[in-house]
């Protein structure tokens, strides 16, 4: 199977991927950790009878929130260097870390990847931190455990003469957490359509903003997915440090197709 090739220059058409936009079911958090991270298209989709529901808890907004089957086409859940398994039952806290960009505001996201129910939480980490210290009381009430949660983090970063939305590799686990993990990222994604095979190819970005050639390409035949039938992409952690483009095609089972783009960061050199 062949996607018809989408662009590769970064121009205003991939805005509309940048997970503080819309696509990603939301506008952009607040610009400091002390305003509210509450996304406010969720705060009107609330049962406010709920003590459970998505609303502000402090340094982060966290609940459920109520959402119609459909409207996702291939949205970006988690993007993971090193999970630890956490005991929803014994630990009373969990780190989210990444490594600290050079300047900029990190929003960390957190969802539930089997819906419904839907949950999500969103805070913006401390300036230059880079670790979110998660309280485990409302995953506990909802009993998401760690194969069900989704994490992300990002930034903007400068392209050129535009800024977009880059992922940074998180790992999150109990208590503290090194940040070095594995030699490959997990990227999922969900869709709710049903999808039947899929082509990934990842591109590093030049100092001029433009996307270079593509480094990797592969062909998903059989879908690797997680419970509740999420998209499960392992990627390569790049050897050189920059940022990168990632694009991924899918197939819909019942025809057509549905596509995602998206960067991400990689801080330092592997050898």
């Amino acid at each position: 199977m062949r996607f018809q090739r989408l662009s590769i220059r970064l121009s205003a058409t991939l805005l509309v991927t940048s997970l503080l936009g819309s696509a990603d079911g939301g506008t952009a958090a607040p610009s400091t950790a002390a305003q509210s991270s509450c996304d406010e298209h969720l705060v009107v989709r609330v049962d406010p009878r709920n003590e459970l529901r998505y609303r502000n808890r402090g340094d982060r907004c966290e609940g459920l929130y109520v959402e119609e089957l459909g409207g996702r086409e291939l949205e970006v859940a988690s993007f993971t260097n090193h999970v630890v398994p956490y005991d929803i039952d014994k630990d009373t806290t969990i780190s989210v870390v990444w490594t600290v960009p050079p300047k900029g505001i990190v929003r960390v996201r957190g969802q539930r990847l089997i819906t419904p129910p839907f949950y999500r939480l969103d805070a913006v980490g401390k300036e230059n931190a880079g670790v979110f210290t998660w309280a485990t009381r409302i995953l506990r009430a909802l009993d998401i455990e760690h194969s069900m949660l989704g994490v992300t983090a990002s930034t903007q970063m400068q392209m050129g003469k535009a800024q977009h939305a880059v992922y940074l590799p998180v790992s999150f686990g109990p208590g503290p957490i090194d940040v070095a993990g594995s030699d490959n990222f997990e990227l999922i994604l969900i869709s709710d359509y049903e999808l039947k095979s899929a082509h990934v190819s990842v591109a590093r970005v030049r100092d001029s903003g433009d996307i270079g050639a593509f480094l990797s390409e592969k062909e998903l035949r059989t879908l690797p997915t997680v419970s509740g039938g999420a998209l499960r992409i392992s990627l390569a952690a790049p050897n050189e440090a920059g940022i990168y483009y990632v694009e991924v095609g899918a197939e819909i089972a019942s025809g057509g197709s549905v596509a995602r783009q998206l960067f991400f960061f990689q801080a330092t050199a592997r050898h």
